[in-house]
């Protein structure tokens, strides 16, 4: 057992623990599919409204 070997075994606890937080989060913030789904479209159309002005500036149209 050297030291790699101890170092992967933490990496991989502190990788679960880590993801498990994330998965609180996650549920604390967007507890239903559906409010997931929503979140998602928001983000995508704030997306697209930045692309729409970003594209002409550097294309020139």
């Amino acid at each position: 057992m050297g030291c790699r070997n101890r170092q992967h075994r933490w990496q991989k606890l502190k990788m679960i623990v880590l993801r498990s937080k994330v998965g609180d989060v996650s549920r604390a913030v967007f507890p239903t599919a559906k409010e997931k789904f929503n979140a998602f479209l928001a983000v995508a159309g704030l997306l697209s409204a930045i692309a729409a002005v970003i594209v002409p500036v550097f294309t020139g149209d």
